[in-house]
């Protein structure tokens, strides 16, 4: 259930949150690894658990592993990421069974200084048969060349094993045990289809573990895989409720849902170490470059091997052997171009984007070092919730709300086109901090004065774009009549009545006559009801006014003729009367029928 969970979460919000979970997931799995081996170690050495109350007992850190590795399991059968990662996972497991971990992984781990323990090694064998044992036929199917690759590697490592010691012939049986359990799945042979259709049966927990119910699954079906099909299908149920509307035209058909839940928003192909590093890049789960795959400990295992091929030289050169001394000196030039390559890639890419974030700041005149940092969260994110995540993770308690309102809606104004992204962000803000509200709407009203007092050319785009904000925001039922309070519409200048004319229009395009007539009644939307309507707030002096100027620039024929025709094609863009958006173009008698629904609401109110 918490897999289905995630894989929703990714569905519906997009893959930035669902990365996180499987992240945060990752860096548990990779947690319990190092306490394991821990307290495995202690054991081996002194006979006894560390003491103090710091690390659980052994039998419970083995749980621990077991069940991150289970749950990355589930979430790769929901297709919540790409199989390298799980791929990568099983080698790591193998390598600790086996006790062939590369350096690097030696370094994350903390053993770089010692041998693996026999206890450690055993648990973690357990868990990677348990791996291949609820996964593998999913791997053989989708990447069956990996699987393939990881079977010829195990069987290498196994034939170079040529030590008889009581150590290694432990590890020799794993590696049996392992690589006849691998070789099962990479042929097929370890879960096959049945030739009749058996009877519905309830699975249970230890079908999954144990591969069947006598506990092996040799020659019978994979019994996991009703339980994905049965979640697979939950989540398509969820999507067409999601979808809305339940007639036969309207309805996505299954088999497209289906597909969705298979292929949308997965996280790309990113090996284990990536995934349980905590320091990342910006946007990692979109992809990543090769120099940032780079595993950690790789700097740390080059040195020292140069330091060591360094003293063979040295050794080599007494002995006159100019043949080796040639050939490692060349390896080792090659080693550091290598390096200094992919440094050079990192640091050009970092300067180009600090050069790009300068440049895109140099044109916003920002007064201060907060609204830039909340200029390069709102920038940097691909997604409103991407944006959501970054803003309340740099102002968690709501400080500067109204920097943050105040950047939104400047970086509203300052864009050519209107983006909705910008509406849904601060939906998200409102619907998270209920005082965002009050930050939110002395912004606008902030804004509203310094159109009132800006000299020069109006800015026609800032104002078109502004209006389709409040327009959204009226539509989302987040605020009501008095937010239009701020534009003082007794003493109406040319920008300030410019503006509202540009806003009107919007709002009569862009929303129902249902909710025209229930915003321009007079009710307003109380902080404390949440979307219901305040009739207690009077809004008696401000629909008298707006009566007068409605009257004036949209009801009086010759004056709403010398300047309508000309805004509404502007106005009207990803409105329902936009030709361009829905290819077609309602009566504009239809605009009529609207005006004279605001006409009777101010007149009447509440």
């Amino acid at each position: 259930p918490t897999a289905a969970l995630v894989r929703a979460l990714q569905l519906l919000h997009g893959n930035l949150i669902g990365s996180q979970c499987i992240e945060y997931a990752s860096h548990v799995l990779e947690d319990s690894i190092k306490t394991l081996y821990i307290i495995t170690k202690s054991i081996d050495q002194t006979g006894e658990e560390p003491s103090g109350g710091k690390y659980p007992s052994i039998s419970a850190a083995e749980s621990h592993v077991e069940n991150g590795v289970m749950f990355l399991c589930a979430l790769a059968s929901l297709h919540c990421y790409d199989v390298e990662l799980i791929l990568s996972l099983m080698q790591l497991l193998i390598n600790v069974a086996t006790n062939k971990m590369t350096g690097p992984q030696k370094l994350r781990l903390g053993a770089s200084n010692g041998a693996l323990s026999e206890p450690f090694m055993a648990a973690v064998s357990g868990c990677a048969l348990l791996l291949i044992n609820t996964i593998g036929e999913q791997l053989r199917k989708a990447a069956p060349t990996q699987l393939n690759r990881s079977v010829e590697t195990l069987r290498q490592a196994s034939a170079n094993e040529a030590d008889s010691d009581a150590n290694t012939q432990s590890i020799r049986t794993r590696q049996a045990v392992l690589l006849t359990l691998l070789k099962e799945v990479a042929a097929g042979k370890r879960f096959k289809a049945p030739k009749k259709k058996a009877p519905k049966k309830r699975v249970s927990k230890n079908d999954i573990l144990l591969g069947g119910d006598d506990g092996s699954s040799a020659g019978s079906s994979d019994p996991s895989q009703p339980i994905i099909e049965e979640t697979i299908e939950v989540l398509i149920d969820l999507l067409e409720s999601m979808n809305g509307a339940k007639s036969k035209g309207a309805r996505m058909g299954r088999k497209v849902l289906k597909e969705s839940v298979l292929t949308l928003n997965v996280l790309p192909a990113l090996p284990w170490h990536f995934m349980a590093r905590y320091a990342k890049g910006p946007k990692w789960y979109q992809g990543v470059s090769q120099s940032e795959l780079k595993e950690e400990g790789d700097a740390e295992v080059s040195k020292k091997t140069s330091q060591a091929t360094r003293k063979k030289i040295a050794v080599k050169r007494g002995r006159d052997d100019d043949e080796e001394i040639t050939s490692s000196d060349s390896e080792e030039d090659e080693e550091e171009d290598e390096d200094a390559l992919a440094t050079a890639a990192l640091k050009k890419d970092t300067n180009q984007r600090l050069r790009a974030e300068e440049k895109a700041l140099s044109g916003q005149r920002f007064t201060s070092e907060i609204k830039r940092d909340i200029f390069k969260c709102i920038t940097a994110a691909s997604d409103e919730m991407e944006a959501f995540l970054a803003l309340s993770n740099y102002d968690p308690e709501g400080a500067q709300s109204q920097d943050v309102a105040a950047v939104i809606l400047h970086i509203t104004c300052q864009d050519s086109v209107y983006r909705p992204f910008y509406a849904h962000v601060l939906q998200r803000l409102l619907s998270a901090r209920k005082t965002f509200r009050k930050a939110l709407q002395y912004a606008l009203w902030d804004r509203f004065k310094q159109i009132r007092i800006a000299g020069g050319a109006p800015d026609i785009t800032g104002f078109v774009n502004l209006a389709a904000l409040i327009a959204d925001l009226f539509e989302a039922d987040l605020f009501g009549l008095s937010l239009l309070r701020g534009l003082d519409l007794e003493n109406v200048d040319k920008s300030i009545g410019l503006f509202t004319k540009i806003l009107i229009l919007r709002l009569l395009v862009s929303l129902s006559a249902r909710q025209l007539t229930a915003i321009f009644f007079g009710g307003d939307v109380s902080a404390e009801s949440g979307n219901s309507k305040d009739l207690n707030i009077d809004t008696k002096y401000l629909r008298k006014h707006l009566q007068k100027f409605v009257n004036l620039h949209f009801v009086d024929e010759e004056e709403s003729k010398k300047w309508i025709p000309l805004m509404f094609e502007v106005v009207a863009s990803g409105t329902p009367f936009d030709s361009q958006s829905t290819g077609k173009k309602e009566d504009i008698g239809q605009l009529s029928v609207r005006i004279r629904v605001i006409q009777k609401a101010l007149k009447q109110g509440i």
